[in-house]
């Protein structure tokens, strides 16, 4: 149950406290993720996925004043 469920849902059942459920909320922010996303061992993913987010970015960037410089000439 999300948060916000629980918020809405206070006082039924099994459902936890409002202040317990934000502070559980809050508290997980705390806790360090372990995420695999860079494997120093195996740095290919995120190299490929760091030139994809940047030629998206770039690209659209490019896009984006190419439309204004075409709508200024017509």
């Amino acid at each position: 149950m999300t948060t916000i469920e629980a918020l809405q849902q206070r006082g039924r059942p099994g459902v936890t406290p409002p202040g317990q459920a934000v502070l559980d909320f809050t508290l997980s922010f705390f806790q360090p993720m372990a995420y695999d996303y860079v494997d120093w061992n195996d740095l290919t993913p995120a190299i490929k996925a760091s030139t994809e987010f940047t030629l998206e970015w770039v690209g659209g960037a490019i896009a984006k004043r190419l439309s204004r410089i075409k709508r200024r000439f017509s």
